[in-house]
């Protein structure tokens, strides 16, 4: 019994060392595992592609949204007017003032342009959004930024005194 055991092992890794049946791969066989990595690997690079749009797109308007709740106190903490001013094809968006304000506060910071703007529905060309010590924003509105291709993004909402809200917009139905 053991010897017939030690027979089969020594049969069993003569056939591994000494194949009789020729182990290369095909040519269609190569193909076929090419074709499917190359199908795997388009898959992986859109969805990555998309993440990345969506977190800019995410990024941009969080951006505004702090940028606006910022200017917002400040103008209430200092008893004065502030104007932010957006503007298609500039790259960052700009604070105005007559008074002296704190060195910490930037007059200028990036604005991604890379994306659709829109305020009261109109394609963004220009805006003037103008804080008030008592914390108004002129004008009332809402400013959304969407996808490129895709109905999809944020909006920034200040018709409630006082409240800037931001919401995301999942088609362009979602209102």
């Amino acid at each position: 019994s053991m010897s017939e055991s030690i027979r089969r092992t020594t049969a069993i890794s003569r056939s591994f060392l000494n194949p009789t049946k020729d182990k290369r791969f095909t040519l269609l066989e190569i193909c076929l595992v090419m074709a499917i990595l190359a199908i795997a690997s388009t898959v992986i690079c859109w969805g990555a592609k998309q993440m990345v749009d969506a977190h800019g797109i995410e990024t941009a308007a969080q951006q505004l949204y702090v940028r606006m709740r910022g200017l917002q106190a400040l103008a209430m903490t200092h008893q004065t007017h502030l104007v932010l001013s957006l503007k298609k094809g500039e790259k960052t968006m700009k604070v105005l003032t007559d008074e002296p304000l704190p060195v910490s506060v930037k007059l200028e910071e990036k604005f991604n342009q890379g994306y659709r703007w829109f305020f009261k529905d109109e394609p963004l060309t220009s805006l003037r959004i103008d804080f008030f010590p008592n914390g108004r924003i002129e004008p009332a509105g809402t400013l959304k930024v969407m996808h490129r291709e895709e109905e999809k993004g944020f909006e920034i909402d200040w018709h409630k005194q006082l409240l800037i809200e931001i919401r995301r917009i999942k088609n362009a139905t979602d209102e």
